[in-house]
C-alpha cells in the first residue's frame, strides 16, 4: 500500500478501487464518518452477487428465512475483522463460501464495504478520501483483508493498520451494541455473565482504555519510587558514616567527663548502699518485731474465750430447744388423747342412738298393745324388777371395763413415748454411723504405708510428682525457670483446720475436676522446660495438661477483694471461706476465683438448704454441692437445675500433697483416728442392737395392748347398747304399772294411749338432740385432728433447729481444739524469734556505724551528698572509672595531643556532612517529582471514579426508561466495581404487590421478557459510547406482536434522535418491516432479500 508521504493524485479506475466502482459521497453521508454507503458480496454463503446501497440513519432487512439476510451483516462483521465463530456462523471460513462443498464451486468469496469518510472526523482525508473501502477475500485456507478509498487503489494490509482504521472510527465488532448476530439475540444471556456484561459496560464508557492510561501512570509513580528508595539506599552510607563520626567525638568528650564523674559516683554509691544496708536491716528488725508471738498467742486466747462463750450460749439453746420439744410432745400427747376421746364419745352416742331407736320400736309396739288388752298388774310388776336386777349388773360390768380402758390407755401412752425417743436416738445412731464410714474409708486411704501412697499417687498422675518436683527445684537454681512452676493443681488444696476435710475437699475436687492434674506456669520457657521434664519422667505427651499465666507477674488484689465482699455477705458457706487462703499460691486462688467461680459456689448441709440459697439473690450464690449426698445445683436465667450424684463413695479424695515428715504425722495421727473410730463404731453398734430390742418389745407390748384396748371398746359398746335398751324397757314398763295402777276402767285406756304417743314425740326428740350432738364431737374431732397436724410440723421444726444448732456446737468445738494447738505451737516459736530478733539488732547496729563512717569520708574529700544519690552499684561505677581511665591511655598513645584528636575528628565531620547535603539534595528533588506524580495520580483517580459513576448513573438511567417503556418492567443495573460484575435486577411492576418479585437469574424468564431486557441494556451500553454502525439480527425474536411494536419503536426513535449513527436491523416480518418504512420514511430504507438478490430498494 503506498503511504501518504509517496501518494501522487492519479486517476481512479474503477476497477482497481473497488468491485463495482466508487463516486463521490452521496449528499446525505456527507459530513459524516465510518458509515456504510454500499455492501457488496461475492459467493457468500448463498449470494452469488448482491449490491445493497444503504440509508445512513435506519436499515431494515427483511425476508422469508433462509433467504440470506444474516449473510449481509455477517459479511459486514467479517469484514471488519470478525472471526467465523462470533459472527453465529461456523468456525471455519472456507464454510462462508457459496457451495464450498462443490467439486466446482468457487474458490473464493469477497465482502466489500464502502463507508463514508467526509467531514472533521475523517480518517486521513486527503489520502484515502471520501469514501474508505474495507474488503475482505476468504479463500479455503485463509484470508485477506484489503483497504483502499475514493483517492487510492485496494491493496492488502495487515490487521493492525486495519484495526488503527476501525480504532479511529471507534468501530468495535465484538460489542454487543456494535453487531448482535442471530444467535446472541435468541441467547444473549445464556452466553453472557456479569463479567462479560462490566466487560461491555467498560469498553462502552471507555473506561477500558482510561484504566490502561492509569495504570501506564501508576507505573511511572512506582518507578519513581524505586528510584527514590535507591536515593535513600545510597545515602545510608554517608549517614551512618556522619553518625559514626559523631559518636566518636561524643564518646571522647563523654570519656573524659566520666572519668571525672566516676570516681565521685562510686563514693557515692558506696555510701548509699551502706545506707540501704542499714535501712534494710533496720526495716527488717521493725517488721520482725510486727511478727511477735506473744501478741497472737494473746488474740488467740481472747478467740478461745470469746468461741467458748458462744459455744456456752449455743448449748442453752439447744436445752430449751429440747425441753420446747419435750412440751410439744406433752401437747401432742394431749391432742391424740382428746382425738381418743371424742372416738369414744361418738361412739357411745351411736350405741345410745340404736338403743334410742329401739325404745321408740318398744313404745310404737306398747301402743298398739294398749288398744286390745289390758295387761295384769302382777306380771309388768314382776317384769319390772327383773329388768332392774339386769341393769344394775350391766351398769357394775361397765364401771369395771371403764377402769381398765383407762389403765390400759395410760399404759400405751407411755410405751408411744417410749419409742418415740428411742426412735430419734436411733436417727441420730444412723446418722453417726454413716459419718464414721465416710471417716473411715478416708482413714484407710491415709494409714497406709509410704510405699502404697506413692504408688496411688503415681497411678493417678502417671508419674512420680516428688520426683518432678526435685527435678524443677534443680533447674530453677541453674536459672533455667523464671518462676517455679505450681502443680498438679490438686496437691494444693487445703481446706481451713475447723473443718472435715473429707467432706470438703471431694466436693471442691468434684468442682475443679480434670483442672487438678493441671501446672501452671508463667512464660513460653518455663513451659518447655517443664514439659521436658514431664516427658522424662514417664508422662505421656498427649496427657500432660500446662497452663500458662500472666498471673505470676501481675500482681492483682481479687483475692483480697473476694474476702472483702464475703465478709458482708450473710451466708458464708462458700467454697473460698472453706479453703485456707494462706497456705494456697496466690496464682492458684485468682484463677480458681476467675475460672471455677469459687467465691459465689455455695456448700450447703441439705437439698433444702440448697434450694434456699440458690432462690435467694441477694445472697449472690449462683451453684451448690450439699454435704449429705454431693447433689449439684444451679441457677440459670432464674430457673433452678438440680444433678444428683450417683457415686457409690462420694467421699472419697486422692489430690493430697505431703512432705516427708508431713505424711509420716499424717498417717500416725490417721491410724490413732481410725481406730478411735472403730471403737466408737462398735459402742454405737452394741447401742443400737439395745435400742432395737427395746423398741421391738415395747411394738410388740404396744400391739398387745391397742389390741386388748379393741376388745374393751367393743365390750363397751355391747354394754351400752344392751344398758340402753334395758332403761328405755325398764321406763316403759314402770309407765305402764302407774297407769295400770291408776285406771278405773277400760276407757281410761285411751287416756294411756295418748300418754304413750306423747312419750313417742319425747323419744323422737331425744333421738334428734343425739344427732346433734354427734355432728358437734365430729366437728371437734376434726379440730383436734388439724391441731395434731399443727403440731407435729412444730415439733418438726424444732428438731431440725436442735439438729443444726449441734452441728454449730461441733463447728466450734473443732475451732476452739485447733486454736488450743496454734497456741501451743506460738509458745514453742517464742524462743526462736526473741534469738532472731537479737541477731538483727547486731546487725542493724553494726550497718549504723559504717553508714557513719562513710559520711566521714565523704566530707574529708569535699563531696557533697545531702543531694540525690548515683542509681547504679557500685562495682559498676568502678567499672565505668577503669574502663575511661583504659580509653583515655590508648589516645594520649596514637596520639601526641588529645585536644589535636579531637580537632581531627571535627574536619572529617565537617566534609562528611558537606557531601551527605549534596546527596540530600538530590533525594529531596527526586522527593518532590515523588509528589508531584502522586498527586497527579490521585487526581486521575479521583476524575476516573467520578467519570464511572456518571456512566453508571446515565447507564441506570436509560435501562429503566427503556425497560419501562417496552414492557412496563421497573429494572435496575447493578454495578460491582471491585468483582467487576454488571447484574441485572428485574421487578414486573403490572403484578400485585404481594406476588411481585425481584427476578436475578433471567435465564429463568420467558424469551420476550428477555429480549425486550436485552434491547434496554443495548439500549442502556449505547448511551455510553459512541459507535458509527449498529447491527442487529432478529432482535425482536420471541417477541409477540404488541412487544415487538414497543421494542422496535424504541430502537427506532433511538435511531431518530441519533442520526449520527447507522441502524442495521434484521427481521422475517414484512409488513412489520413496511410499518416502520412507512412511520419514518424520513429515516428508514427497506431491503427484501427474497424478491431483490442483487439489487436494493
Amino acid at each position: 500500500m503506498d503511504s501518504p508521504q509517496s501518494f501522487k493524485r492519479r486517476k481512479r479506475n474503477p476497477v482497481d478501487s473497488g468491485i463495482g466502482g466508487v463516486s463521490s459521497i452521496p449528499p446525505e453521508f456527507e459530513n459524516t464518518s465510518g458509515k456504510i454507503i454500499k455492501v457488496t458480496l461475492l459467493n457468500f454463503l448463498n449470494h452469488a452477487h448482491l449490491t445493497f446501497n444503504c440509508s445512513p440513519y435506519l436499515n431494515l432487512i427483511f425476508g422469508r428465512n433462509g433467504q440470506g439476510k444474516s449473510a449481509i451483516v455477517q459479511g459486514i462483521a467479517l469484514c471488519f475483522g470478525a472471526t467465523g465463530h462470533s459472527v453465529g456462523r461456523d468456525a471455519s471460513l472456507n464454510h462462508y463460501i457459496k457451495d464450498y462443498h462443490l467439486k466446482n464451486g468457487p474458490s473464493c468469496a469477497k465482502v466489500e464495504v464502502h463507508l463514508s469518510n467526509h467531514g472533521p472526523n475523517a480518517y486521513n482525508n486527503m489520502f484515502y478520501g471520501d469514501v474508505v473501502i474495507v474488503s475482505r477475500t476468504i479463500y479455503k485456507n485463509g484470508s485477506t483483508y484489503y483497504l483502499g478509498g475514493s483517492n487510492i487503489r485496494k491493496s492488502p494490509v495487515d490487521r493492525k493498520t486495519l484495526n488503527q482504521y476501525l480504532r479511529h472510527i471507534k468501530m468495535n465488532i465484538n460489542n454487543p451494541t456494535t453487531y448482535m448476530d442471530q444467535e446472541m439475540c435468541k441467547s444473549f444471556f445464556f452466553q453472557s455473565s456479569a463479567q462479560s456484561f462490566y466487560k461491555y459496560y467498560s469498553s462502552c464508557a471507555g473506561l477500558d482504555k482510561m484504566e490502561e492510561k492509569i495504570n501506564s501512570e501508576k507505573k511511572n509513580l512506582e518507578d519513581c519510587k524505586e528510584e527514590l528508595k535507591i536515593r535513600k539506599r545510597v545515602l545510608e552510607p554517608d549517614q551512618k558514616k556522619l553518625e559514626a563520626l559523631s559518636n566518636q567525638i561524643e564518646s571522647f568528650e563523654e570519656k573524659l567527663n566520666e572519668w571525672k564523674s566516676a570516681k565521685e559516683s562510686y563514693k557515692l554509691a558506696v555510701y548509699k548502699e551502706s545506707k540501704e544496708h542499714y535501712e534494710t536491716c533496720k526495716n527488717k528488725c521493725e517488721k520482725f518485731k510486727e511478727n511477735n508471738p506473744t501478741e497472737k498467742v494473746k488474740r488467740l486466747e481472747g478467740t478461745v474465750s470469746s468461741l467458748e462463750e458462744e459455744l456456752g450460749k449455743l448449748k442453752k439453746e439447744i436445752d430449751v430447744l429440747l425441753s420446747n420439744s419435750l412440751e410439744q410432745k406433752d401437747k401432742i400427747r394431749n391432742t391424740s388423747d382428746s382425738i381418743s376421746t371424742c372416738e369414744d364419745s361418738i361412739k357411745e352416742l351411736k350405741s345410745s342412738m340404736v338403743s334410742l331407736e329401739s325404745n321408740i320400736s318398744q313404745v310404737e309396739n306398747d301402743i298398739k298393745r294398749l288398744g286390745t288388752e289390758k295387761t295384769s298388774e302382777v306380771d309388768h310388776h314382776k317384769e319390772s324388777e327383773e329388768l332392774k336386777k339386769k341393769l344394775e349388773i350391766i351398769s357394775s360390768d361397765y364401771e369395771r371395763l371403764q377402769d381398765d380402758y383407762q389403765s390400759l390407755m395410760s399404759e400405751l401412752t407411755s410405751y408411744e413415748d417410749d419409742n418415740s425417743e428411742i426412735e430419734i436416738q436411733m436417727k441420730q445412731i444412723n446418722i453417726d454411723m454413716d459419718e464414721l464410714k465416710r471417716d473411715m474409708e478416708t482413714l484407710k486411704s491415709t494409714a497406709n504405708n509410704n510405699n502404697t501412697v506413692q504408688a496411688s499417687r503415681r497411678f493417678l498422675y502417671k508419674y512420680d510428682p516428688n520426683s518432678v518436683r526435685e527435678a524443677i527445684r534443680k533447674m530453677k537454681s541453674k536459672n533455667l525457670f523464671v518462676h517455679e512452676p505450681i502443680g498438679p493443681v490438686g496437691e494444693y488444696l487445703k481446706v481451713v483446720p475447723n473443718v472435715s476435710s473429707w467432706k470438703v475437699l471431694p466436693i471442691i475436687e468434684r468442682h475443679l475436676k480434670k483442672f487438678l492434674l493441671t501446672w501452671l506456669v508463667s512464660t513460653e520457657q518455663d513451659r518447655i522446660a517443664l514439659q521436658n521434664i514431664l516427658v522424662e519422667h514417664g508422662c505421656d505427651l498427649n496427657n500432660i495438661k500446662i497452663t500458662k499465666t500472666n498471673l505470676f507477674t501481675c500482681k492483682t488484689d481479687i483475692v483480697r477483694r473476694t474476702q472483702m465482699e464475703l465478709s458482708g455477705n450473710p451466708f458464708d458457706s462458700v467454697m473460698f471461706n472453706f479453703l485456707s487462703v494462706k497456705d494456697i499460691p496466690v496464682v492458684l486462688m485468682s484463677i480458681l476465683i476467675d475460672s471455677f467461680n469459687i467465691s459465689k459456689t455455695g456448700i450447703c448441709k441439705d437439698e433444702k438448704e440448697m434450694v434456699r440459697v440458690l432462690n435467694d439473690e441477694k445472697l449472690k450464690v449462683t451453684a451448690a454441692y450439699t454435704l449429705n449426698n454431693l447433689d449439684f445445683g444451679k441457677r440459670l436465667n432464674g430457673s433452678l437445675f438440680m444433678t444428683p450424684s450417683y457415686d457409690k463413695n462420694p467421699y472419697n479424695y486422692k489430690f493430697v500433697r505431703y512432705s516427708n515428715q508431713e505424711q509420716l504425722d499424717l498417717i500416725s495421727e490417721a491410724k490413732q483416728r481410725l481406730n478411735e473410730c472403730r471403737a466408737r463404731e462398735e459402742k454405737l453398734r452394741k447401742y443400737s442392737s439395745d435400742l432395737n430390742s427395746k423398741l421391738s418389745s415395747n411394738r410388740k407390748k404396744i400391739s398387745s395392748i391397742k389390741s386388748k384396748l379393741n376388745s374393751l371398746r367393743s365390750k363397751k359398746t355391747d354394754l351400752i347398747t344392751i344398758r340402753t335398751k334395758m332403761e328405755s324397757e325398764l321406763n316403759n314398763q314402770m309407765e305402764i304399772e302407774k297407769m295400770l295402777q291408776d285406771a278405773d276402767s277400760f276407757d281410761d285406756v285411751l287416756k294411756y294411749k295418748q300418754n304413750y304417743t306423747e312419750q313417742l314425740d319425747s323419744l323422737n326428740q331425744q333421738m334428734k338432740e343425739y344427732e346433734d350432738k354427734l355432728d358437734s364431737v365430729l366437728k371437734e374431732k376434726s379440730t383436734h385432728e388439724a391441731t395434731l397436724r399443727e403440731q407435729n410440723v412444730v415439733l418438726d421444726t424444732i428438731l431440725s433447729e436442735i439438729s443444726e444448732k449441734k452441728m454449730g456446737s461441733n463447728k466450734l468445738l473443732s475451732s476452739i481444739n485447733s486454736n488450743k494447738n496454734e497456741i501451743k505451737s506460738m509458745l514453742r516459736d517464742t524462743i526462736t524469734y526473741n534469738s532472731t530478733l537479737a541477731d538483727y539488732v547486731k546487725d542493724a547496729e553494726d550497718a549504723l556505724k559504717e553508714v557513719e563512717k562513710q559520711e566521714k569520708d565523704l566530707k574529708d574529700s569535699s563531696i557533697d551528698f545531702s543531694g540525690s544519690l548515683p542509681p547504679k552499684r557500685s562495682q559498676e561505677y568502678l567499672k565505668i572509672v577503669n574502663a575511661s581511665r583504659e580509653v583515655l591511655s590508648s589516645i594520649v598513645d596514637s596520639s601526641r595531643n588529645v585536644e589535636t584528636h579531637l580537632e581531627n575528628l571535627k574536619l572529617k565531620y565537617l566534609d562528611a556532612q558537606e557531601s551527605y547535603n549534596d546527596k540530600q539534595a538530590k533525594l529531596a528533588e527526586t522527593q518532590s517529582n515523588y509528589s508531584r506524580q502522586k498527586a497527579n495520580y490521585t487526581s486521575r483517580i479521583r476524575l476516573f471514579d467520578e467519570y464511572r459513576l456518571r456512566m453508571e448513573k446515565l447507564a441506570k438511567l436509560v435501562f429503566k426508561q427503556t425497560l419501562d417503556a417496552v414492557c412496563g418492567y421497573d429494572g435496575s443495573l447493578i454495578f460491582n466495581d471491585v468483582k467487576r460484575t454488571l447484574d441485572i435486577h428485574i421487578l414486573n411492576k403490572q403484578q400485585s404487590y404481594d406476588r411481585a418479585h425481584v427476578a436475578r437469574d433471567l435465564k429463568t424468564l420467558s424469551g420476550g421478557e428477555q429480549s425486550s431486557i436485552q434491547l434496554s441494556m443495548i439500549h442502556s451500553l449505547a448511551s455510553l459510547s459512541f459507535s458509527p454502525i449498529h447491527m442487529f439480527d432478529e432482535i425482536d425474536v420471541y417477541m409477540d406482536e404488541s412487544t415487538r411494536i414497543k421494542n422496535v419503536n424504541a430502537i427506532v426513535q433511538f435511531a431518530s434522535n441519533n442520526r449520527d449513527r447507522q441502524f442495521f436491523l434484521l427481521t422475517p416480518h414484512m409488513e412489520f418491516a413496511k410499518h416502520v418504512s412507512e412511520s419514518h420514511p424520513d429515516i428508514a430504507k427497506l431491503f427484501n432479500v427474497s424478491k431483490s438478490h442483487n439489487q436494493a430498494t
